[in-house]
């Protein structure tokens, strides 16, 4: 039954993968895997050189590697780097009870596969991450002194209670909602929470497969719900050190019309690092960039992981 199971979602893949126009480019991934907490975390690599720097990619909220395959082929082919797109805990192909995970649960996933990169290749890792995957990039670089720079899509920091009171998560006629659910979060951690109906999930069209509602629907593999206790992490989880602290070099992503993560917002965590940094703001994009927008991205993408990585290199 499980073979028969893998099966359908191997064809489905494969269909999505030939709706969007990248079925040439799946076949580039191979699947491994590492342990996080005892559980199997699902890796899709796309190996170029075991002397090469490599990318780690952290997928954005429900979703899992391989609906980034795109970009991350992109980067692969025209950085040289190898890639490594990895499925949370609860999400994708890796295991987990689904959508029952926190914010420091994605940073041990990334640091678990940071420590495959570095022990598989030549150590020199950049960490990258969309959405949920951003921030929690940036509390991996606060916890974690071995990632070369971290490229974020959105980011914040919620130790700054006043500040995080800017991040749109539910839609504007449920923002009434936020204290109930931190509240079952406290005292009903297992409660299961409707992605679709309550929290703030971009309803944009993606290209050849209809909008992100139609896509979250359909995918066998797309988290449907979430537990209390997620939502109520990323509201109140801090970094292992303040983000001023932070020594890591950043790259920041930000869509200029993001209704979750606002500009002004993003500003005002970016303002706060003291590292080498860099925000560039994309305007006109979407914020479905990451996978809809690869051509535009790739520029400002390959020139920070060039600068960042030919740096090291001539150091070494």
């Amino acid at each position: 039954m499980k073979n028969d199971t893998t099966q359908n979602i191997e064809g489905y893949l494969n269909q999505l993968a030939n709706n969007r126009g990248v079925a040439n480019l799946q076949s580039q991934f191979k699947r491994d895997y590492t342990y996080s907490d005892g559980l199997k975390i699902n890796l899709e690599i796309i190996e170029k050189d075991r002397n090469a720097p490599t990318i780690v990619f952290i997928p954005g909220v429900a979703v899992y590697a391989l609906c980034y395959a795109e970009l991350l082929s992109k980067l692969a082919e025209q950085s040289g780097f190898n890639v490594i797109g990895f499925d949370p805990r609860g999400h994708g192909f890796s295991e987990g009870e689904r959508g029952d995970y926190t914010l420091q649960d994605l940073v041990k996933d990334s640091q678990a596969v940071i420590t495959y990169a570095i022990e598989n290749y030549n150590g020199n890792v950049s960490l990258m991450g969309t959405r949920q995957g951003g921030i929690a990039a940036l509390y991996a670089a606060a916890a974690d002194d071995r990632i070369s720079s971290i490229i974020c899509h959105n980011l914040a920091d919620f130790s700054d209670r006043k500040s995080r009171r800017q991040v749109n998560f539910f839609p504007g006629y449920k923002k009434v909602l936020k204290p109930f659910v931190m509240g079952l979060g406290r005292l009903f951690p297992k409660m299961s929470i409707d992605i679709k109906r309550n929290l703030n999930v971009p309803k944009e069209d993606l290209k050849n497969i209809g909008s992100t509602l139609e896509f979250m629907a359909k995918d066998p593999l797309v988290l449907k719900r979430m537990k209390a206790k997620t939502i109520r992490s990323f509201l109140t989880t801090k970094p292992a050190k303040a983000v001023e602290q932070i020594d890591t070099p950043i790259f920041v992503l930000q869509s200029e019309n993001d209704r979750v993560f606002p500009l002004e917002y993003t500003k005002k965590v970016y303002e706060k690092l003291q590292c080498k940094k860099k925000m560039q703001v994309f305007n006109g994009l979407s914020t479905s960039m990451m996978t809809e927008n690869v051509k535009e991205l790739l520029p400002a993408l390959l020139s920070w992981l060039t600068e960042i990585h030919n740096n090291e290199l001539e150091i070494a």
